[in-house]
C-alpha cells in the first residue's frame, strides 16, 4: 500500500512539473519570437540605412543631406529607444523566468503539500477502513459463534421440548389405555354381568329369581316323582324354603304357576320337593337342617305337623293347596312319598 502511495505521489508531482515546463517554456518561446522579429527589424534597418548613407555619399546637395542627416539621426533615436525597450523585455524575461521559478517551486511544494496531506487522509481512511474491517470480522465471528451457539441451544430445547412432549404423549397414553382398559373391563364386566343376567333371566323364564337364585318348577304340566327322582331332574339342587317371607313368595308362585297333573285323579292341592331336611329325634325347636349346615327355624308348618314319631320322616315338603287354603304350609315326609313335584333352585 506504501509504494502505491509513493506511485501517486510521483505521478502527480511529475504532472504537475511537466505542466509548469510547459508553460514556461511558451513563455519563452514567445517571447524569443518577438526578439527575433525585433532582430529582423533591426538588421533591415541598419541595411536600410547604409543605403541612405550611400545616397548621401553621392549626393551633393548638403541641404537634402542634412535633412536625410536628421532623418537618420531621428532613426537611430528610434533604434535606441527600441534598443531600450529590448533591454527591458529581457529585463522582463528574466524576471518572468525568475517568477516562473518561483511559482514552480510554490506550486511544487504546494502540490507535494497536498499529495502529502491526502495521504495522510488517505492512509488514515485506510487506517480506519482496516480498524472497522477488523471489527466487522470480530463481529462477524462473535455473530458466527453465537448462531452456533444459538443453534445448539435451539437444538437441545427443541429435542428437550420434543422428549418431554414424547414423555407427557406416552404418560397421557399409559393413563389413557389404563383408562380405556378400565373402562372398557368395566363396561365388558357390566355388559357380561347384564348378559349373565338377561341369561339368567332369559333361563329362569318361567321361574322367579330369589336372593341371585333361580327358583323354578321344571314343568307346570307332568308326573309325580319320587325325592330321588326329584333330585335327578334338579341336578341334585332342590329349593330351599329359609323364611317365612320366602315361603310366601314360593306359595304364591307354585299357586298362579302348577297348571295340572297328568293323572286321572283330580287333587286339591300339590305337595311340592324342598331341599331342606328335619332331624326328628331330640328336636325340641323344631329346627329344619339347610343343604349348608345352618339351622333355622319356620312357622308355617301345616296342621299337625312336624311329626316327630317316625325318624324316616325326614324329607321338608311344602303343601300348595288350591281352593281351601287353610290345610297349606310345610311338613315332614317320607322319601316315599307319593304325588309330589320337584322344585329346583340355581345360583345365577
Amino acid at each position: 500500500m506504501r509504494m502505491a502511495e509513493m506511485n501517486v505521489y510521483e505521478n502527480v508531482q511529475q504532472q504537475t512539473k511537466d505542466s509548469s515546463h510547459k508553460k514556461i517554456d511558451s513563455s519563452i518561446k514567445q517571447s524569443s519570437t518577438k526578439l527575433v522579429v525585433v532582430v529582423a527589424s533591426l538588421a533591415l534597418l541598419v541595411a536600410v540605412i547604409s543605403l541612405i548613407l550611400s545616397s548621401i555619399a553621392m549626393t551633393t546637395q548638403q541641404e537634402q543631406s542634412k535633412e536625410i542627416i536628421a532623418t537618420i539621426k531621428d532613426f537611430q533615436a528610434q533604434i535606441n529607444k527600441l534598443q531600450k525597450n529590448l533591454t527591458m523585455i529581457n529585463k522582463i524575461t528574466d524576471d518572468i523566468r525568475t517568477e516562473s521559478s518561483l511559482l514552480q517551486a510554490n506550486f511544487t511544494k504546494m502540490i507535494q503539500s497536498q499529495v502529502e496531506h491526502l495521504t495522510q487522509d488517505f492512509q488514515a481512511q485506510m487506517h480506519n477502513l482496516q480498524k472497522n474491517l477488523t471489527m466487522i470480522n470480530k463481529i462477524t465471528d462473535d455473530i458466527r459463534t453465537e448462531s452456533s451457539l444459538l443453534q445448539a441451544n435451539f437444538s437441545k430445547i427443541i429435542q428437550s421440548q420434543v422428549e418431554h412432549l414424547t414423555q407427557d404423549f406416552q404418560s397421557q397414553t399409559k393413563i389413557l389405555e389404563k383408562n380405556l382398559t378400565a373402562k372398557f373391563e368395566k363396561e365388558t364386566s357390566s355388559l357380561q354381568s347384564s348378559v349373565s343376567q338377561l341369561r339368567n333371566l332369559t333361563s329362569c323364564i318361567g321361574g322367579f329369581i330369589y336372593e341371585n337364585h333361580c327358583i323354578q318348577l321344571p314343568y307346570v304340566v307332568g308326573k309325580f316323582v319320587s325325592y330321588k327322582e326329584a333330585l335327578e331332574i334338579c341336578s341334585g339342587s332342590l329349593a330351599e324354603v329359609t323364611s317365612d317371607e320366602m315361603n310366601e313368595i314360593i306359595y304364591r308362585y307354585i299357586a298362579r304357576t302348577w297348571v295340572s297333573d297328568v293323572g286321572e285323579t283330580i287333587h286339591q292341592g300339590l305337595h311340592v320337593w324342598l331341599g331342606s331336611t328335619f332331624q326328628v329325634l331330640d328336636n325340641p325347636r323344631n329346627l329344619i337342617t339347610l343343604k349348608n349346615g345352618e339351622k333355622i327355624t319356620l312357622s308355617n308348618w301345616q296342621p299337625t305337623f312336624p311329626k316327630t314319631t317316625d325318624s324316616q320322616a325326614d324329607r321338608v315338603v311344602m303343601y300348595v293347596q288350591f281352593i281351601d287354603h287353610e290345610n297349606r304350609g310345610i311338613s315332614n315326609r317320607l322319601p316315599s312319598l307319593e304325588y309330589v313335584v320337584p322344585l329346583c333352585s340355581r345360583a345365577i
